[in-house]
């Protein structure tokens, strides 16, 4: 039997993990994450592969996401922590950060509402243990939202839409 009494007691953090479920990690995750932030990628029989070599697992690798996460967005810092309810991730720019920081606060000034409204976002998920594609989902939601001018949402639905398309792209291949 699962204990939701820590989790109960706390009914923000409760909202937030409501219906927050991702898919299993899986390799056409990781081609579209690779097509969408990185370049080509060649569907192999033996998997996904850029310039010859494989492309990293970023739906099950937490290297992998932190790696890209460094690449896409510099100067940004993250945290993940998982317990036997959520994965609990957030992604926001550091205001810290010795050469972009300053830059961050200028461009978003209200640095006590990066995690609440805009850019940055704090999100949880269940089930548990899938770290890695949780700090994907809000890395992907973070940049779409930035890209589109518009606060991340809860729901990721950026990232869902992603996830959802590369699933079902290689079960019909020819469509």
């Amino acid at each position: 039997m699962t204990n939701t009494s820590a989790i109960a007691t706390q009914p923000e953090h409760d909202a937030l993990a409501c219906d927050q479920s991702l898919p299993l990690p899986d390799r056409r995750i990781d081609a579209a994450v690779h097509r969408r932030f990185r370049g080509f990628v060649l569907d192999l029989q033996s998997g996904p592969c850029a310039d010859g070599i494989p492309i990293p697992h970023y739906s099950s690798s937490l290297d992998a996401v932190i790696d890209l996460t460094h690449e896409v967005l510099p100067g940004w810092i993250y945290r993940v922590a998982t317990c036997s309810l959520t994965d609990d991730v957030w992604l926001m720019p550091d205001s810290c950060h010795p050469d972009l920081g300053s830059g961050f606060l200028e461009r978003w000034p209200d640095e006590q509402a990066w995690l609440d409204r805009r850019p940055g976002m704090d999100a949880s998920f269940k089930p548990t243990p899938r770290a890695a594609m949780s700090l994907l989902a809000i890395l992907i939601e973070v940049i779409d939202a930035m890209e589109q001018n518009r606060a991340p949402e809860l729901g990721v639905p950026a990232a869902r839409t992603l996830f959802a398309a590369a699933l079902e792209a290689r079960l019909h291949p020819y469509r």
